[in-house]
Order: C-alpha cells, then structure tokens, then sequence
C-alpha cells in the first residue's frame, strides 16, 4: 500500500462527528454536499441526466472514488471533471462550514 492509500485510508476511518443541525433538520456530509438545494442546483447542470438518480444515491466514499477516477461517467463535459468536483464539494463544504459559524456568532 502506497503512502497515499495509507491516508486516504485514515481519512475514511476517523470518528468525528458526521451531522450538524444547520437549515432546520439534520444534515450529514451527503446532504450538504448533494442533497441541499444549493448543492442540487450545481449537479442538476454538470450530470448527466440519466445518471443523476445514481449520482444522488450512492455510497459517500465510492461517490468520491468513482467522481475523481472516472470522468466519464457522470459529467456532461468530461474535461477536468476530477478537478471541478473536487472544487464544488470544497467550496459546497466551506460554505455550509462558513455559514455555519457566521450564525453561531451571531447569537
């Protein structure tokens, strides 16, 4: 096993908390990062339309694996898929996190 695979590996076994109360019911990773509406209305644009039930539905961690490895399997647009739905579930994660924290401020 590579050093990568390694902590890759680490990564998926972690025991941190996986849901956070935020737009009035619990979400958990999956959700922010493909159920909300805001994350919704990126992928109904980028997937393809008859793969978007398997895109919504899959496992997290195969979603991942299958999204930075197979750029051809759910995006319209197979240039650098890898790399742009690396950066919509960082920037969909940072600004749930961003948000998240701005309303604890506040109160």
């Amino acid at each position: 096993m590579s050093n990568n695979e390694s902590h890759w590996r680490w990564l998926w076994h972690v025991r941190c908390p996986q849901r956070i109360r935020f737009c009035g019911e619990v979400e958990t990773v999956s959700h922010v990062l493909r159920g909300c509406l805001e994350a919704l209305a990126i992928w109904v644009r980028l997937v393809k339309r008859d793969e978007l039930d398997e895109f919504l539905s899959m496992e997290l961690q195969q979603w991942f694996v299958l999204n930075l490895s197979d750029a051809s399997h759910f995006s319209n647009e197979v240039t650098d898929w890898d790399t742009r739905f690396a950066i919509i579930c960082w920037c969909l994660w940072g600004r749930r996190i961003r948000d998240f924290f701005t309303r604890s401020l506040r109160k």
